[in-house]
């Protein structure tokens, strides 16, 4: 590729020297734009995807919060006391068995008990981990 200079000499005249610049420059700006303007694209078409991921996102855990809602609701009461003290009140099981007036291995056999009725009113697509992590999202929401 020939430099600036070295091409210099293939023209007749400084009027063609100029014109050649002015034609160079006026191409690498069009090139600069047209680059912008993928960038600009791509960037729109990512956010975009962003959004309808997002609103995909939240439409799954709203409708599985109502499940896990559902789930609850049909909980023996006294099951659903154990599942406020433990976690919406973030008592310790030692706390929740002086509350309760049980032993304190008695709350954590609840608690499995607890959680494995939640996942049998669950549908099947959802493990103990996700229960889990909604309701801690559903108590941080609270």
């Amino acid at each position: 590729m020939q430099t600036f200079s070295q091409k210099r000499h293939s023209f007749d005249t400084a009027e063609q020297w100029r014109a050649h610049i002015l034609a160079c420059i006026r191409n690498k700006a069009i090139s600069a734009l047209r680059k912008l303007s993928a960038m600009r694209n791509y960037t729109e078409s990512k956010n975009e995807d962003d959004h309808e991921a997002d609103a995909t996102r939240a439409l799954i855990e709203h409708e599985t919060l109502d499940t896990l809602y559902a789930a609850i609701r049909m909980l023996p009461p006294d099951y659903r006391q154990l599942l406020k003290l433990s976690f919406e009140d973030g008592l310790k099981n030692a706390e929740i068995a002086a509350t309760l007036g049980v032993a304190e291995i008695t709350v954590k056999k609840r608690k499995v008990k607890l959680l494995e009725m939640l996942r049998r009113n669950m549908p099947d697509d959802i493990d103990l981990q996700t229960i889990a992590l909604l309701l801690t999202t559903m108590l941080k929401a609270a």
